[in-house]
């Protein structure tokens, strides 16, 4: 390796030992634990450490050498397949879950976190219909234009983001391609931040959609009898809100030097088809019927892909998904060993706003349906406390769940692996990790912080929204 100076080197040697050693050290550890004495409060600690290390950038396989040259591999046919996957984030999180999964049946723990149907109806909701939305990208791209050209702007990219209930991961193709044109070099990563803020929250309307709802929802409706109006009263009013104001600092992001473009609708038979698969998901994501549909639209858009986004992400994404869920089964021992340490004599809004932001946090290293899988296991915990102390009926198992919730939401903006969506915006938008983390700091992050706290406190203090 022949750095510049002495700072590069420092830089490399950092970014190798977080992005790649130090993960690959507590895989190994993990590993060893199983085959030795387990115990699953450590186990929990080393898996959630190390797929986090993992999502964010499971080491380009040339910081294991620390060299510096960008074609050294391409001598070295298996590093050069290694590199090529390991540069992604979701592959690194896929593999990790694979291992876990693996030393969960060998310990004869259940196979599955939630039962078979959870694990499955998930993973092919997404698959569906982001497929689905992958074929109609040109139809709602015709859509967005139309909205443009009658409201304006603004009013256009906060109807698309809230678009992402009905689309789920679907948004983030068609507002990525319709836009991208119009960002210039230098905005294009705030653009795809911005982007990805608004689309990330405008996803918490409705159950089906977010993956960090679509992974606790049965959790929500089993333990704590939640509806689709519960949903969109307490998480998703607030997720409207951070919809409106990420958008406005947003809208100055487009170029309005150049044109609306100019898209033919034609008839819209794909959008029909997205219209299909997600009505089916929404009136019984569980039935083989919609099984059917959402792997039939998985197929069909494969075929007719023509780049790794359009043939292979939702694929890869919703595989992801299942693997988080895994994962999050994995932890549970060890959040809830953390849970414990909270104390449950904090004033209740003081601890909603403690666990929106652990969340968050926890949101911005990890994929955030992961952080919103760990975290509402302590909310349920700590509220079924709190609500056992409390005479008046109050329902805080409620806001604290709603606060997770929403604390997931927001916080997936902030790294690419944080969201799902933000690896599809981060390669249109042809944004770098680094650039992503800098932008959503600099842009956003301060501006949206305060909006998810005033919500929560809108429900404790507010009559009737509780």
């Amino acid at each position: 390796m022949k750095p510049n100076n002495s700072k590069s080197i420092q830089a490399s040697f950092r970014q190798t030992i977080w992005q790649s050693w130090l993960s690959w050290l507590l895989l190994f550890a993990y590993v060893w634990l199983n085959l030795s004495t387990y115990n699953p409060i450590i186990g929990g600690a080393l898996a959630l450490l190390a797929i986090l290390l993992a999502m964010n950038g499971l080491a380009q396989t040339q910081q294991w050498f620390l060299v510096d040259d960008q074609h050294w591999w391409k001598r070295h046919p298996i590093l050069y397949h290694l590199h090529k996957i390991f540069d992604e984030g979701e592959f690194a999180g896929i593999l990790f879950a694979l291992i876990f999964w693996f030393f969960m049946i060998l310990r004869g723990g259940p196979i599955f976190a939630q039962g078979a149907e959870h694990f499955v109806t998930g993973p092919l909701t997404l698959l569906g219909i982001m497929s689905a939305a992958n074929l109609a990208v040109r139809n709602m791209s015709a859509l967005l234009n139309w909205l443009e050209r009658r409201l304006g702007l603004y009013w256009a990219i906060v109807i698309g983001s809230c678009f992402s209930s009905f689309a789920s991961l679907g948004a983030a193709v068609f507002i990525g391609d319709y836009f991208v044109t119009r960002v210039s070099q230098k905005n294009r990563a705030a653009a795809a931040t911005g982007f990805a803020s608004s689309i990330g929250s405008g996803m918490g309307i409705t159950p089906f959609a977010a993956p960090p709802v679509l992974i606790v929802w049965p959790i929500l409706v089993g333990t704590l009898g939640w509806n689709i109006s519960t949903l969109a009263l307490w998480v998703g009013v607030g997720s409207l809100l951070h919809v409106l104001v990420s958008t406005w600092r947003l809208r100055s992001l487009i170029d309005k030097d150049i044109p609306l473009p100019t898209i033919r609708h034609g008839f819209p038979t794909p959008l029909l088809g997205l219209l299909l698969i997600v009505g089916a998901n929404i009136l019984d994501a569980q039935h083989l019927v919609t099984w059917a549909l959402n792997l039939s639209a998985g197929v069909i858009a494969w075929q007719a892909g023509r780049d790794y986004p359009s043939r292979w992400q939702a694929l890869v994404l919703s595989l992801l998904l299942a693997g988080l869920e895994l994962v999050g089964r994995e932890t549970d021992p060890f959040i809830q060993a953390v849970a414990n340490y909270i104390p449950v004599d904090l004033p209740p809004l003081l601890l909603a706003w403690i666990l929106w932001y652990a969340t968050a946090f926890t949101s911005h290293f990890a994929d955030n349906a992961l952080a919103s899988r760990i975290f509402i296991g302590v909310a349920i915990a700590l509220g079924s406390k709190l609500d056992a102390q409390l005479s008046d009926g109050s329902r805080m198992t409620d806001l604290l769940a709603a606060s997770v919730v929403l604390g997931a939401m927001w916080g997936g903006f902030a790294l690419i692996p944080a969201n799902l969506p933000n690896f599809r915006l981060a390669r249109v938008f042809q944004v770098t990790p680094q650039e992503w983390a800098q932008s959503a700091l600099k842009n956003y992050y301060l501006i949206t912080i305060w909006i998810h706290p005033l919500w929560i406190s809108a429900l404790l203090w507010v009559p009737g929204l509780l």
